[in-house]
């Protein structure tokens, strides 16, 4: 149950950001129990849309409400479709004319758009896709998809020296290592090429469908080098504002941190907001 007393807790925070002329997404992370059962517990997230909804009605229009990070299956196709149409109604009760987001299926990813299906009334939604393509790179190192041993993945390839699997990934990515190692250019998987590729069927979805799309997600965790993690986010940055897509960087200063904790600085702002 969302109580309104933990929603408070956090609306300093929220009001600190507007008032610093920045936009707010308020976005529903987490709620396995969806994900697990969703027609079991659809009731539950639509009834806590409602609470979180009367908890910022009358807020500046600067802020945004996504309707559930990262769908996975089971939660997808018809079935996502009708839970976010019920959300979606909900909120609408009581914020007729706010920007709603809504993420596809498959972890928001652009592949999952193809499932995609909004209220048809409904012309004030962006739809927020994630963005961590070529995923060998931005996930190198990465314990939660078992990439722990990849490591010395370049952006863009191929390698400036030796680069070696584990045994464990030999199996899993020989081939994929192969032609990191020894292609050039837009045939490298690890290059531009990858990422303009996804934009691309992205601003196509956008355009077919008039429905207007945000890069809600992107960014390389910490174990990629810096001079790398630099260049590709500078990369989709340009990428995703060429396509005319406004994006959104993961995350301030965890595992993909745009801030340095310890330098206490930032590592990436020529990247993203120089020329």
């Amino acid at each position: 149950v969302i109580s309104p007393e933990f929603l408070r807790e956090f609306e300093p925070v929220l009001r600190r950001a507007l008032e610093r002329n920045l936009r707010v997404i308020v976005n529903w992370h987490h709620f396995d129990d969806l994900i697990d059962d969703p027609k079991g517990h659809r009731a539950r997230f639509v009834k806590g849309w409602k609470v979180i909804a009367n908890q910022f009605a009358g807020w500046p229009e600067e802020l945004c409400l996504e309707v559930y990070n990262e769908p996975r299956a089971p939660l997808e196709g018809e079935l996502l479709n009708e839970i976010h149409a019920e959300a979606i109604a909900a909120i609408r009760e009581i914020h007729p004319d706010r920007t709603l987001m809504v993420n596809p299926a498959t972890w928001a990813s652009v592949r999952g758009l193809g499932q995609l299906r909004l209220p048809e009334d409904e012309d004030n939604v962006v739809v927020s896709v994630h963005s961590y393509e070529p995923f060998e790179f931005t996930h190198q190192g990465a314990p939660w998809v078992r990439l722990t041993s990849l490591k010395g993945v370049r952006f863009p390839g191929p390698p400036v020296g030796e680069f070696k699997l584990s045994d464990e990934l030999k199996e899993q990515m020989g081939e994929w290592a192969k032609r990191y190692m020894t292609l050039e250019g837009e045939a490298n998987p690890v290059s531009l090429r990858v990422i303009e590729d996804v934009l691309n069927d992205a601003a196509a979805w956008s355009e077919r469908f008039g429905r207007p799309v945000h890069v809600g997600e992107f960014g390389a965790y910490q174990a990629a080098d810096l001079a790398s993690r630099e260049t590709y986010s500078r990369a989709v940055r340009n990428a995703c504002e060429k396509r005319g897509i406004p994006w959104t960087v993961w995350e301030w200063k965890s595992g993909f941190g745009y801030w340095d904790s310890k330098e206490q600085r930032p590592r990436l702002r020529e990247a993203l907001f120089g020329n």
